[in-house]
């Protein structure tokens, strides 16, 4: 089994991950980022300091970056199961015919 493998296997039965396997994990900081440009700019409209104003502006897009970096890494660690299945799935099939 590879390293990350067995990282993965360890952190979806410790105790602080309530049983939450990787997908759930990642899914959960996904769903609350899509929400923080709505709260921004819904405080962005009732503001009425420029200053205020320029700062939210900044985090709206902060978010928006981070949102991007976001999608990446989960398209990167998608890959990456997919490929641990594979081999997972290939080592099976190999063993059988040994």
């Amino acid at each position: 089994m590879s390293l990350c493998f067995l990282h993965v296997q360890w952190v979806e039965t410790h105790p602080q991950c309530d049983r939450m396997r990787l997908g759930d994990m990642q899914a959960k900081p996904h769903q609350r980022i899509t929400k923080y440009p709505l709260l921004l700019k819904a405080v962005l409209k009732t503001t009425q300091d420029p200053d205020v104003q320029l700062g939210l502006r900044g985090m709206v897009r902060n978010v928006y970056m981070s949102k991007g970096i976001l999608r990446d890494f989960l398209n990167y660690t998608n890959i990456a199961i997919i490929d641990i299945r594979k081999v997972k799935t290939s080592s099976v099939f190999v063993s059988r015919f040994l």
